[in-house]
């Protein structure tokens, strides 16, 4: 898996644990903390969080603090909620992008069902 597949993997984690969460959260807060997470990962300020960029690691903090916040037990390397991968860039090809388009549409498809659950 890339580093983008588990960014999106990590935010759809993020949102679920916001809207599923077992303390209950006033409907309204819950959508103000969302759409502040999500601004915020979207931001000009992440550069597009592509790998090995200031963004990736500001994306990566933020996402870390996130977990901490709502007391999800870290199972990264030492402890930590990162985990260390080695990644072999040998181009892009067609299926890779099929893969990503695949990903995408699931993450917006169950993205999309969690929302109107919210706004029912």
């Amino acid at each position: 898996m890339n580093r983008k597949t588990i960014y999106l993997i990590t935010l759809f984690l993020l949102i679920s644990l916001d809207l599923f969460s077992q303390t209950y959260v006033p409907k309204q807060e819950s959508i103000i903390r969302l759409r502040s997470n999500l601004e915020y990962l979207a931001s000009d300020e992440l550069e597009g969080r592509e790998a090995t960029t200031r963004g990736e690691d500001l994306a990566a903090e933020f996402i870390s603090s996130k977990l901490f916040e709502y007391e999800v037990l870290p199972f990264g390397d030492d402890g930590t909620y990162y985990q260390d991968f080695q990644v072999d860039v040998k181009g892009v090809d067609c299926s890779s992008i099929i893969e990503l388009i695949s990903v995408l549409l699931l993450f917006f498809k169950c993205l999309n069902d969690s929302l109107r659950k919210i706004f029912r």
